[in-house]
């Protein structure tokens, strides 16, 4: 409820004597008064607030000054219900508000203080105090409003209903405000309570090398900060997220309950690639929460209030895998093929092979192959190590440890509204010292360009440079 609309009983009640003392505690328009700056939240007798409202007239300036007040006594009134041991449910925010707003309205300013800003606005101060014997008034009329709820066992670890946890979970899946001043409000609340709970992931990073074995699980444990006590049958997300492997994630999610103690525990992934692997954990319901509050949020303080709010109820574990590979010698060769499946005289896949190591500390060596040596490749159905060692040059296995093979096909070749080419790309890694592979690669990749050798050429170069971003997060 503004001034504004406040009811003709409580207007006709301010008489000229209130009126005169409003006038006589007011501070000159001249002289900035030193409360302004800030004066101490709790005093011996309760807590002070210093409300501050700005609009086009004066009306609009006491008008937010006065919802600004309802905002600060909400916040201490929810604070004295939780330091009290109040069990708060979803219903208890509505209630405190309009008990806030009660007490406001039958308040009156220890000092108050208006001026013109540089843009002509009108902007209103106004000093309250809100006694401690208000404040258990207060306390007592939202108790009486609330539904009874059964006090938590002393010993049972609390559940997310009766919790912050509960309380923001409330506020993130009810109504949104519809102006920005009261989502900002709401989310105020909301990152408050959010900074009562801690969520934890341990191990909180790891370092491996890849091919080795991370830890054997991961636990998850959610808590109330500063209370030894966790939350039992909290519902959590856990998202693990690979390292960018030309241009996507592998990402991989699947839900876990903490138990009675407060936590869960669940098997370690395993990378498959080098760089760095993220295991993110959440309550379950987070992420549909906060989607609409993004959309609706239009300011850059709420879009931090709503970041900073999830932030604090999210962990981040990180598995930083290492490789060895740039350090080991490696070969490539790579067959370019036409339509009908047959060698063709070029090396543009290893041309873009190259080109993407060229940007790396890679070993590399390109290997060139007779016409004999291609077609008793090409020959082979399913490449070995041994067959390796019958095929490529001696001079080639003598100094390097791991060769990358494969070829490029020709799959479609179109030449509607230009031309078009589409390669296949079949292509493996292989120790030849541990006679193993290390990894193994199947796409397809298409190009079109301004004439057919152009585009062919551009097809094979593309395809080779995704050969090399795919397979080299895949070498130990």
């Amino acid at each position: 409820m503004s001034r504004k609309t406040r009811s003709v009983s409580r207007f006709l009640s301010l008489s000229v004597a209130a009126v005169a003392v409003l006038a006589a505690c007011a501070t000159p328009g001249g002289r900035t008064p030193e409360w302004i700056a800030g004066v101490p939240d709790r005093v011996a007798d309760g807590h002070r607030i210093v409300a501050y409202g700005n609009g086009p007239t004066p009306g609009d300036a006491e008008d937010r000054a006065v919802e600004d007040a309802v905002h600060q006594v909400s916040q201490i009134l929810l604070l004295r219900l939780e330091e009290s041991g109040a069990a708060l449910g979803p219903e208890a925010g509505p209630v405190i508000e309009d008990v806030s707003r009660r007490r406001v309205d039958v308040l009156e300013p220890d000092d108050q203080y208006r001026r013109t800003d540089r843009q002509g606005h009108a902007e209103r101060y106004q000093l309250y105090t809100y006694r401690a014997s208000e404040i258990d008034e207060d306390r007592a009329r939202v108790l009486e409003r609330l539904p009874a709820v059964a006090p938590v066992s002393e010993t049972a670890a609390p559940t997310e209903d009766n919790s912050p946890l509960g309380q923001l979970r409330a506020i993130l899946t009810g109504d949104i405000p519809e102006t920005a001043d009261g989502i900002q409000r709401r989310l105020e609340q909301a990152l408050s309570l959010a900074s009562a709970v801690v969520v934890t992931v341990q191990p909180g990073e790891v370092s491996i090398d890849l091919g080795d074995t991370p830890p054997d699980s991961y636990t998850v444990s959610v808590a109330r900060r500063d209370d030894p006590d966790a939350y039992a049958g909290v519902t959590m997300t856990v998202r693990v997220q690979g390292p960018l492997v030309d241009g996507s994630r592998d990402t991989e999610t699947f839900p876990v309950t903490t138990g009675e103690d407060g936590s869960t525990a669940f098997p370690a992934p395993v990378p498959v690639f080098a760089g760095t692997t993220t295991v993110v954990v959440e309550p379950a319901w987070l992420a549909d929460a906060t989607t609409d509050w993004y959309a609706a949020v239009s300011t850059q303080t709420a879009r931090d209030l709503l970041d900073a709010t999830v932030e604090r109820l999210r962990d981040r574990g990180l598995i930083r895998v290492r490789s060895r590979a740039p350090e080991i010698p490696t070969a490539i060769v790579v067959l370019d093929r036409d339509i009908a499946g047959n060698p063709i005289e070029s090396s543009d896949t290893m041309r873009g092979m190259l080109q993407e190591f060229s940007d790396t500390d890679f070993r590399i060596r390109q290997v060139e192959l007779s016409t004999a040596q291609r077609e008793q490749l090409v020959e082979i159905p399913d490449i070995t190590v041994s067959d390796l060692y019958d095929v490529l040059p001696f001079d080639v296995l003598s100094r390097v440890d791991r060769v990358i093979v494969g070829d490029a096909q020709i799959r479609e070749f179109s030449e509607e509204d230009g031309f078009s080419v589409l390669v296949e790309i079949q292509a493996s890694a292989f120790d030849l010292r541990r006679d193993r592979v290390l990894g193994r690669v199947s796409f397809e990749e298409r190009i079109s360009g301004s004439d057919a050798r152009s585009a062919i050429r551009a097809a094979f170069q593309a395809a080779g440079r995704r050969l090399v971003r795919r397979i080299v997060p895949q070498l130990p």
